[in-house]
């Protein structure tokens, strides 16, 4: 089995609160074409995983919703949390995405050997 199509056969669903509902994040190979679209390859999306920023936050954060709406915008996710939510969420997505790729041994190294979700300040 490829990398690729190991990322969207384990894809790991991790639930995430916004706005008081609860929502199930989930990256897939549609969400990482996303986050491909916006940052420019795999080794970007992991810098920015490095570095929180509110707006690649919610860019991560739409990717990993897709599945459930993909007409959703970061503006809607924007109005509907707040920064007390922010380090929770950021905890979700590093624990989805990290989840969604391959395990050590599968494959090559693509992503950074820390799954240590980065600390908001």
């Amino acid at each position: 089995m490829s990398e690729l199509q190991d990322i969207s056969l384990n894809a790991q669903k991790v639930e995430v609160t916004i706005g008081g509902k609860k929502r199930t994040l989930l990256y897939d190979m549609f969400a990482f074409a996303e986050l491909e679209k916006e940052f420019g390859d795999l080794m970007s999306v992991q810098e920015a995983l490095q570095v929180v920023s509110i707006k690649n936050v919610l860019i991560m954060l739409r990717a990993g919703l897709l599945h459930e709406n993909e007409n959703l915008t970061i503006k809607e996710l924007g109005h509907s949390m707040g920064l007390r939510d922010l380090q929770q969420i950021v905890n979700n997505i590093v624990d989805a995405i990290m989840g969604s790729l391959p395990q050590a041994g599968e494959a090559s190294e693509t992503v950074g050997e820390s799954q240590e979700p980065p600390m908001v300040s």
